[in-house]
């Protein structure tokens, strides 16, 4: 008698062309955010498009078919032997607007990658990941004129990101009470090009460029803390009977207690100091037609230093009925921006908070009905003060979001069968006031993301 562990030829196909992909979809630019200057660039939501639907909450949230990396807690709602593999991608169009100016930009690329497996059944549940951080893409050009009536022109230009490749841990407890780490390594680089030119007075005036080049390389630590309880309500009044199909076809009855679920989830990442270096390159030129350098004013070749990046905490509640028919969700998230440096160089940041709300609903969750009743729909909100710190004023963001969880069956191992879902979501936000006299960003962001789940690692036995 022999064992032997089955993986779906067709699902491990998936896995790898994505995997494939990734590795040069994770260099795309997905922001053109002028912010992106400041701190490690534009930060970027480490969150998926179910999540993202939800106005970006996750602290407290948990599903058992969908993988949360943002809470390492999470995973072990992941139903019992079930591996999930969920990827999503991103499209991003935005206005950015002055009191002068106006301008449009679009952008899309490969928003994440995660893989979740059992360990131990019912007890411990891994993940693996791969998240953009923070994006550095922005163009910008200037112009002004001197004391001499000669007009100057200024440029700057903006590369590159940071990414992370997480190795995430749950484990339960008991029923109410499970616990989560992980590990992410940090990754990437961001080139940064300054540079001022007179073209309009051929060589009378030397010209300058200043290129930048950081790279990040070390690990931090995410903690998580999931609490339940569960309230009952009085049977008599509000148990209803279903009818559910089976997959052998039969229709059973089954009682359902409308009793209601309250989770706390709590987070925190402390502060990293992450190896980093920089390349420095100082350049005169004349603005002559083509730009031709004469000179190298300073020129530093990986040079080693450190980023000192921010410590995070949140918590936040999840309200739902036994079944989920209903949720509702808070966060409340903390960044201590104010220890942020960079080569031992202080940066127009600030600590900030950030506060989401998101509601789910599903029509009929368990009993037999339309497709349009088996769907999730979500709604959600957020708002934060801003950590960018520009003309002595904070620069906030506030947002919205809908999404939607569209359901299908796939067959599994032992003709056993598996919800999975796409999820769908569209967020439209703004960053800045006009009041500020700062740069005003719209934005608006689609997502689609695809959470397969399947049973991989099953015993099958033969003689």
């Amino acid at each position: 008698m022999k064992y032997c562990f089955i993986m779906p030829v067709k699902t491990a196909g998936l896995l790898l062309v994505l995997l494939f992909l990734s590795a040069d979809d994770f260099a795309q630019t997905l922001s053109q955010s002028p912010y992106g200057r400041y701190a490690t660039g534009d930060q970027l939501p480490q969150t998926n498009h179910l999540l993202n639907g939800l106005g970006g909450v996750s602290v407290a949230f948990s599903d058992s078919n969908n993988i949360n990396t943002n809470q390492p807690a999470s995973l072990t709602s992941i139903g019992a032997g079930v591996t999930i593999f969920d990827a999503g991608f991103t499209g991003l169009a935005t206005e950015y607007r002055t009191d002068f100016l106006k301008q449009t930009g679009r952008t899309a690329g490969f928003g994440y990658l995660a893989f979740a497996f059992p360990i131990i059944k019912k007890r411990w549940t891994a993940s693996l990941s791969l998240t953009p951080l923070s994006n550095s893409g922005f163009t910008l050009k200037d112009s002004s004129d001197t004391e001499s009536e000669v007009r100057t022109y200024f440029s700057y230009l903006g590369t590159g990101g940071f990414s992370s490749a997480g190795f995430a841990n749950g484990i339960r407890i008991n029923r109410d009470i499970h616990i989560g780490f992980q590990a992410r390594y940090i990754f990437g680089k961001a080139d940064y090009v300054s540079q001022v030119y007179f073209p309009d007075v051929g060589t009378v005036y030397r010209g300058g460029r200043v290129t930048s080049s950081k790279r990040i390389s070390d690990v931090d630590f995410t903690l998580g803390l999931t609490l339940q309880h569960r309230f009952r309500r009085p049977a008599p009044k509000i148990d209803t009977i279903i009818d559910i199909t089976v997959p052998n076809g039969y229709v059973i009855k089954m009682t359902q207690k409308d009793s209601l679920h309250l989770k706390f989830g709590a987070l925190f990442i402390p502060s990293v100091s992450a190896s980093a270096t920089s390349t420095y390159l100082a350049e005169s030129f004349f603005s002559s037609g083509s730009s031709s350098f004469t000179d190298t004013i300073s020129y530093t070749n990986n040079l080693s230093g450190r980023y000192i990046l921010p410590m995070q905490a949140a918590a936040g509640f999840t309200l739902a009925n036994c079944y989920n028919k209903w949720l509702v969700t808070t966060e409340f998230r903390y960044t201590d921006w104010n220890g942020f440096r960079v080569f031992d160089k202080v940066d127009s940041v600030r600590s900030s908070y950030r506060a989401s709300v998101g509601f789910q609903w599903i029509p009929k969750p368990l009993e037999k009905g339309k497709y349009l009743s088996k769907m999730r729909y979500r709604v959600g909100g957020y708002y934060s003060d801003g950590y960018l710190r520009i003309k002595n004023q904070a620069v906030p963001e506030m947002g919205v979001s809908i999404g939607f969880g569209l359901p299908f069956e796939l067959q599994t191992y032992a003709r056993k069968v598996a919800t999975s879902l796409v999820n769908i979501s569209v967020s439209a936000g703004q960053r800045g006031m006009p009041q500020q006299n700062l740069l005003v960003e719209r934005y608006i962001t689609v997502g689609i993301g695809f959470s397969l789940n399947d049973r991989w690692f099953n015993r099958t036995r033969f003689e």
